[in-house]
């Protein structure tokens, strides 16, 4: 099996599972009016959106080498880790 078009599918996967995840945490913040968990939607989309768009850029927007591969990798774990910054945010704050 050839394995971009598997990288390929994990990555869409991941964009549409937390997407699906960030819309579900979303609409149960606005039904209990909780901007803890509408922070938490938010986190969710970022580190989904993040590492699709890692994705993008090292497939299509850079020469495919190991520098290119490191940028891709820094950008995803740079979403990754915005999304745990706000998700410690929403739990340690003291928001209604």
């Amino acid at each position: 099996m050839d394995l971009l078009l598997v990288l390929r599918a994990v990555e869409a996967l991941t964009l549409l599972t937390g997407g699906a995840v960030s819309l579900v945490a979303y609409r149960g913040g606005k039904r209990n009016n909780s901007l803890a968990l509408i922070l938490i939607s938010l986190a969710f989309l970022t580190i989904a959106v993040g590492s699709f768009m890692a994705g993008i850029y090292f497939e299509f927007l850079s020469p495919r080498d190991f520098e290119a591969l490191l940028q891709a990798r820094l950008l995803a774990s740079s979403a990754e880790l915005a999304g745990f910054c706000i998700i410690l945010f929403s739990l340690y704050s003291r928001l209604s």
